[in-house]
């Protein structure tokens, strides 16, 4: 009967359950119940952590090149209202600005004479 006992700590009574009913066993259960969801939430707080600083590393790249963006329209902006300033304050004096490309004057030594 011993080695029948014996048999039954082995692999056949883990999968059969007569371990689970041993007194020894039924002891510790509690302990290894915590221990299991210990373990569990301990996993389930590295997979967020990892989520997060995937985000996080997302989001950063995103912000910088919003901020080249933002800056691009900001110089573009600035420019067009620069512009559209001297404009407004040219044609108060009665100078109107060229709608025609600027062209350029080159004077050689003959056309000076």
């Amino acid at each position: 009967m011993r080695d029948g006992n014996k048999h039954n700590n082995g692999f056949k009574g883990i999968m059969s359950g007569d371990i689970l009913l041993r007194a020894k066993f039924s002891k510790y259960m509690k302990v290894i119940i915590i221990i299991t969801v210990l373990l569990v939430v301990y996993i389930a707080s590295r997979y967020n952590i990892e989520k997060t600083i995937r985000d996080i590393d997302r989001l950063s790249k995103e912000n910088k090149e919003l901020q080249k963006h933002s800056l691009r329209v900001k110089t573009r902006y600035q420019s067009t209202t620069r512009m559209i300033n001297i404009e407004s304050k040219i044609t108060e004096t009665g100078v109107k600005i060229s709608k025609e490309p600027i062209k350029d004057i080159i004077i050689t030594k003959d056309s000076i004479k």
